[in-house]
């Protein structure tokens, strides 16, 4: 689990280096939605969410959570907090929440 936490915090990484280049472009004015990666712990998942800054920033708000894409979820260590229709926030237990919080 540990290791899964690790690949899912380098999408997130990812994700946050965008949105972070997205507030360098448009600053405060409002920038409607944004590809970021599914930070599902899946090696081989090349899923995209389509999701707005405000919306982002609340996954963001937890070190533990992660956004993925619907059913991207290990039932061994994670749980899903909110569903949206393209996209879930889900939470990372045990082991793999604590790596995922230290790597936040």
């Amino acid at each position: 689990m540990e290791r899964n936490a690790e690949n899912e915090s380098r999408f997130r990484t990812s994700n946050q280096r965008t949105d972070v280049a997205l507030d360098d472009v448009y600053g405060d004015d409002p920038r409607g939605t944004f590809e970021a990666m599914c930070e599902c712990a899946l090696e081989d998942c090349a899923e995209m969410i389509v999701v707005d800054p405000d919306a982002y920033q609340h996954v963001r708000s937890h070190g533990r959570w992660f956004m993925v894409t619907p059913g991207h979820v290990l039932p061994d260590g994670e749980s899903t907090i909110e569903e949206f229709p393209n996209y879930w926030i889900i939470e990372k237990l045990g082991a793999g929440g604590e790596r995922a919080q230290s790597l936040a």
